[in-house]
């Protein structure tokens, strides 16, 4: 997991497979780094980047959920999720969290 910030954008980017272990491995991370981020720019805005990401889990799903509702729904969006990973926010429901070229 990478982070990037430019503005008032932070930009995590994830590996390849984003199963049980990492997404607990990775929780902790996420939630400061966004935490900081957004206290420091109110109002700023949160990008998952899913270009390496072939796998994820039911972890992920609930990662994304809890830190879009943290964000704020404008202010959260998934980019780049492959065709497996878009079917599994498909199959979910969350696609609204997925930005809008996707």
């Amino acid at each position: 997991m990478r982070f990037e910030e430019t503005n008032d954008t932070i930009y995590c980017r994830f590996g390849e497979n984003m199963n049980t272990i990492v997404c607990a491995e990775a929780a902790p991370v996420l939630a400061e780094r966004i935490d900081t981020v957004l206290a420091r720019t109110p109002g700023g805005n949160v990008v998952f980047d899913l270009k390496e990401t072939r796998y994820i889990c039911s972890g992920f799903l609930r990662l994304c959920i809890l830190h879009g509702k943290k964000a704020g729904k404008e202010r959260f969006r998934v980019e780049n999720a492959s065709d497996e990973v878009r079917n599994v926010f498909n199959m979910t429901g969350l696609t609204s969290l997925m930005s809008p070229s996707q």
